[in-house]
Parts: C-alpha cells; structure tokens; sequence
C-alpha cells in the first residue's frame, strides 16, 4: 500500500511537470505580470523536464540500479552537487539577461 501512495505522489508531481512544460510554451502570465510569467517559465518552469528524466530513470532503471547500492549513491550525489553548481551559476545569469 505504501509503494501505491508513493506511486500516486509521483504522478500528482508529473501532473504538476507537465503543467510547467505547457507553461514554458505558452508563457500564460505574459500579460498579467512579466515577473510573474519569468518567475513561472524561467525558473519553475526549467525543473520540469529534468524531473521527468529523474521519474523515467526511477521506474527504468530502479530495479537494476537497486542492486548497486553504494556506487550508485555516492555517483547521485556527485550529479547533484554538480547540477546544484550549475544552477548557482545560471540562475545570476539568467536573471540579469
């Protein structure tokens, strides 16, 4: 029951992704409010599309990569601590363009 809810979690976030996918093409707060548009495309908006990469890695890849334990955690962190890196670096940017 528990693996359910988990599931069902995972889904209402993917609702929530795609969301922010048609948000990114449609900038719907254009017309209300320009920062409020930047906030939803540019920032909210860009977490959507890897956290389908993480989801679709989670149900393909989870059962093999279960077995690996270790490596498998200390390679996440390494991707983490660099994807964190990166979106110090672009956030400032982004911002200022």
């Amino acid at each position: 029951m528990a693996e359910a809810k988990r599931q069902g979690g995972l889904d209402a976030c993917k609702l929530l992704a795609a969301l922010l996918v048609v948000a990114i093409h449609t900038s719907p707060l254009a017309s209300f409010s320009p920062l409020g548009d930047f906030f939803l495309t540019r920032v909210l908006g860009r977490l959507a599309v890897p956290f389908f990469f993480m989801v679709t890695g989670h149900f393909i890849l989870g059962p093999v990569l279960a077995g690996w334990g270790g490596q498998v955690g200390r390679q996440v962190q390494k991707l983490l601590l660099l994807y964190a890196a990166a979106i110090l670096l672009y956030l400032p940017i982004g911002l200022y363009a």
